[in-house]
């Protein structure tokens, strides 16, 4: 069972790299056979070149990601956190910024690898 402190860290620099718009980056903190689902699109990928190539695409159309951790819950008995968060993304096409009031969870393996990201895309809140 892993300290809280490590899912703080590991949640902080899985962020960052994807504010940087760095897929490859964020591939560093997945696991083997990571898998991405999103909601409510109902949208799953499973493996590392399809959730790297969804993240390139959407890192692709975006000027700047920003997101904002307003709550992170730590349940280190399964190895996974729930974050709420205010995710910002300005296009690249141009257009206002979208501010969405957002969940992710992330779920963890023996590692310490993100086996799971999990994401529900909020309203826009801009």
């Amino acid at each position: 069972m892993r300290e809280r402190a490590f899912y703080e860290q590991a949640v902080q620099g899985y962020l960052n790299a994807v504010d940087a718009l760095d897929a490859d980056r964020v591939l560093g903190f997945l696991a083997e056979d990571p898998m991405l689902v999103v909601e409510p699109a109902g949208m799953v990928l499973r493996g590392r070149a399809e959730v790297r190539g969804a993240l390139a695409h959407l890192m692709g159309e975006s000027a700047g990601m920003k997101h904002e951790v307003l709550r992170l819950i730590v349940d280190r008995e399964q190895g996974g956190v729930a974050i709420e968060l205010n995710y910002h993304d300005t296009p690249k096409a141009g257009g206002p910024t979208t501010i969405l009031h957002d969940s992710t969870h992330l779920g963890f393996d023996a590692d310490g690898k993100i086996q799971k990201i999990q994401f529900w895309l909020g309203h826009n809140t801009a």
